[in-house]
């Protein structure tokens, strides 16, 4: 489910694929705070999701931003 997400979002050939565009650093902007995320138990699942996703394109410098 991920990678289709990955492929519609990011779309073939924007960070991964024969023409990627050699990206180099990321940022997630979450919509809601990080106490917020706290609260719920989200942070973690956000924090796997930057990492996860990032890195699957192959840019290793990514941020979370609250």
């Amino acid at each position: 489910m991920l990678k289709g997400w990955i492929d519609k979002v990011w779309n073939y050939g924007l960070t991964y694929g024969p023409t990627n565009l050699n990206l180099k650093k990321g940022a997630m902007l979450p919509a809601h705070t990080e106490d917020e995320l706290k609260k719920r138990n989200y942070l973690d699942g956000i924090i796997s999701l930057n990492t996860g996703v990032f890195h699957y394109n192959k840019i290793n410098d990514s941020e979370i931003v609250f």
